[in-house]
């Protein structure tokens, strides 16, 4: 069981409805964030860094939520790293 708050889960939940593709921070921020509470691109990497503090195993090395520098963030589900794991041994 890990805890979130309101934001974290509905940033997790527009990431995981949508595996694999890279999301644009604003994005991200018109997916959780009220028009009347629009946030920075940093108000997202903290939530994202607090949500890879919860449910990463290494949070310094996520592998569930990629970072795709300059552009946003994408998730990875399981499946498909241990299919790449598989495919590369």
């Amino acid at each position: 069981v890990v805890e979130l708050t309101l934001r974290q889960f509905r940033v997790l939940k527009f990431l995981v409805t949508r595996p694999g593709i890279v999301l644009s921070r604003q994005k991200l921020i018109a997916s959780a964030w009220p028009k009347r509470q629009r946030s920075t691109y940093r108000t997202v990497d903290n939530c994202i860094a607090n949500l890879r503090q919860k449910i990463e195993s290494n949070p310094g090395c996520p592998v569930l939520i990629r970072t795709v520098r300059g552009i946003g963030y994408k998730f990875v589900p399981l499946e498909r790293l241990e299919a790449a794991q598989v495919r590369d041994s």
